[in-house]
C-alpha cells in the first residue's frame, strides 16, 4: 500500500510539473507562430514570446485540477502496471480533449488536444529524467 500511495504523490508531482512545463513550452510556441505567420520579424518573435508566457498562466490555472485528479492518477496507473511510455502519456493527456471535441466544442476540443499532447510527453520526460537520477 505504501509503494501505491509513494507512486501516486511521485506522479503528481511529474504531473504538476508536466503540467507547468508542457503548458508553457507549447504557449510560448502558439504565441510566436500567430505573431510570425506573416513573416519573421524579432519584434514578432519577442511579442509572440510574450505573449505565449502571458497565455500559459490561465492553460496552467485551466489545467490544475484536470492534470492532478485524473493525469497523475492515470499516469500512476501506468507506471505500477510497468507501461508507462511516451505514447500512453500522450494519450492520457489528449483523452480529455478528444472527449470535449467529439461532446463538446470543437475549437476548445482542438485546443484541449494540443496542451494534453504536450502536458502527457513532458510529465513522461520529468518522471524518466528524475528516476534516472536516482
Amino acid at each position: 500500500m505504501d509503494k501505491i500511495i509513494t507512486d501516486i504523490i511521485r506522479s503528481m508531482a511529474y504531473s504538476a510539473g508536466g503540467l507547468f512545463l508542457g503548458s508553457i513550452i507549447m504557449s510560448v510556441i502558439m504565441g510566436v507562430a500567430e505573431q510570425i505567420h506573416g513573416g519573421v520579424t524579432i519584434s514578432g518573435i519577442k511579442s509572440g514570446y510574450g505573449i505565449g508566457v502571458f497565455f500559459s498562466i490561465f492553460v496552467i490555472m485551466a489545467g490544475f485540477i484536470p492534470a492532478l485528479m485524473y493525469g497523475a492518477p492515470m499516469y500512476s496507473l501506468t507506471r505500477l502496471c510497468g507501461r508507462a511510455s511516451f505514447l500512453l502519456s500522450a494519450l492520457i493527456g489528449a483523452a480529455p480533449g478528444i472527449a470535449i471535441y467529439f461532446f463538446s466544442d470543437r475549437a476548445s476540443g482542438l485546443l484541449f488536444i494540443i496542451f494534453g499532447l504536450a502536458v502527457g510527453l513532458s510529465t513522461h520526460a520529468i518522471a524518466k529524467a528524475t528516476e534516472r537520477k536516482q
